[in-house]
């Protein structure tokens, strides 16, 4: 693919993540009581990227650009400072869990997204339970690890269906 078409359809894919990223912000929480808990949806076109070895010759490198350029201006546009570094740390460890999931070739798609939305509520957790010196939030590790399994599954399986449309 030529370097012009790729870098237009990366922000493309940035402009499609960000969109993801305000819709979800204006959805109630789906537990109001457990702080934190989101579906994951600005995650998907990372998804779909960390698979799309057809029109991008570095997934990797496309998709980690593509998840920390989503966090950083949805962070300027729509949140604060400490949403950003929440959301960034969150984005980082479920961006790496998700590469080692999929490299070591034993999950599917849907897998790795599972993998990477639990991973990145437990990052969150552990980060605010740092900043905040609070060690009785990890308590909620339990309702996090649980969310993340089912936000995981409903954007691996979005994330698959997108792909085979692509495919065809």
């Amino acid at each position: 693919m030529n370097r012009t078409k790729s870098l237009a359809e990366m922000g493309l894919l940035i402009a499609v993540a960000l969109v993801l990223s305000r819709i979800e912000s204006f959805l109630p929480p789906p537990v109001p009581s457990v702080p934190g808990i989101k579906l994951g949806l600005a995650n998907l076109p990372t998804v779909i990227l960390l698979y799309d070895e057809r029109r991008f010759p570095r997934p990797y490198i496309s998709a980690i650009t593509l998840s920390v350029s989503r966090v950083l201006l949805a962070g300027f546009m729509f949140s604060g400072l400490w949403s950003t570094i929440y959301a960034l740390s969150g984005a980082a460890v479920s961006f790496f869990i998700m590469l080692l999931c999929k490299l070591s070739k034993k999950l599917s798609l849907i897998g790795v997204s599972i993998a990477g939305g639990t991973s990145h509520n437990l990052a969150q957790l552990a980060i605010a339970a740092f900043v905040m010196a609070e060690p009785r939030l990890l308590s909620l590790y339990p309702v996090l690890i649980i969310s993340g399994i089912a936000a995981g599954f409903l954007v691996g399986i979005t994330a698959r269906l997108v792909d085979r449309i692509l495919c065809s």
